[in-house]
Order: C-alpha cells, then structure tokens, then sequence
C-alpha cells in the first residue's frame, strides 16, 4: 500500500539515542492506519560560524531524551561504498530552485538524481521500496554533479560526485 496524492498522513517521529556528536532520529508514517514507511537517519551537530561537527551538549540530550527504539530489527551499513566500477549516467549543474534555506542542494533531490541516473529498464521494472543515502559532502548552488550508475547483487548504486570527482552522496535502491 502506498499513499497516493492527497491522502493525509501522519508521521511519529522520536530520537533513538545520541553519541558524542551525532544523533539517530526514526520515523513511522502512516496512510489509514497503516504503517507505510519507515525511516532512520543519523545527524550530526555543526557549529553554523566554523562548520565543524561539534559535540552534542548535555542539556540537548536531556531535553529531546532518548527512547532507544529503532524501527528496523537489523543495524544499516555504517558506510555505503562507492561501487568499484559504474558508468556516467547523468550529469547537470544545480540550479537555485533546488538549494535550501543552509544554501545546500535539499536533501531530496539526491533522490531525483539517482532516479534519473537509472537505466530506463530498471527504472521502468522496478518499485524501489528500500532505499539508503549516505551524504558526503554539501552541493551547493551552480555546483557541477555528475552520476555514477552500479548494479551489485541487485541493488542499484548511484554515487553523486562534484566536478573533482569528490563524492557529495550514495544513493542505494532495491
């Protein structure tokens, strides 16, 4: 069952636990009573003058708690890695529509990348319910992506690389 425009959701959402400088956050959302997603992520602290991961301050922990629940059985890979062989699939410079209000490309269009970055067969034959995105590196406005395309073990692999060849972000699909 999936959510079809216009269908209201709702979305429980709670922190898992913290560690130093990072926290883990889950999601439920829910269409009709059902439960028809669910997510992890993982979030770090950045000082917004210097940029830098920061440690996570006492009194932050205490006021958001953690519960300790996680809505998957089964710990995700820490680390996507970068496939040891893909081809150049799609390419294109980001345009200001796509930036943030931290003047970062908005995480959901990785997403709109990778799926344009698939080969139209596998797009066209296949539903994607699971999906992992590990972000590397900020794309910024007018910023030159270029997208990568694996298939491994039946999991499709897009690595969003800059300009350098630096990687911004992995998008894993199956």
């Amino acid at each position: 069952f999936r959510p079809k425009y216009k269908d209201i959701v709702r979305v429980n959402t709670w922190a898992r636990s913290f560690d130093k400088c990072c926290s883990y956050r889950d999601f439920e959302i829910y269409c009709d009573k059902k439960l028809v997603a669910k997510a992890t992520s993982k979030w770090v602290l950045v000082n917004s003058v210097t940029g830098k991961i920061t440690r996570i301050p006492e009194e932050r922990v205490n006021q958001y708690g953690a519960s300790g629940k996680g809505v998957f059985e089964e710990e995700m890979e820490e680390k996507l890695k970068e496939p040891e062989s893909s081809m150049l699939t799609f390419q294109d410079k980001i345009g200001r529509t796509k930036i943030d209000t931290n003047n970062h490309l908005n995480n959901v269009y990785y997403l709109d990348y990778a799926i344009e970055s698939l080969p139209e067969d596998v797009y066209e034959n296949n539903e994607f319910n699971d999906i992992e995105i590990m972000y590397k590196k900020a794309s910024r406005y007018k910023d030159n992506i270029k997208c990568y395309y694996a298939c491994e073990n039946g999991k499709h692999i897009i690595t969003i690389k800059d300009g350098e060849n630096n990687i911004h972000a992995i998008v894993k699909m199956w």
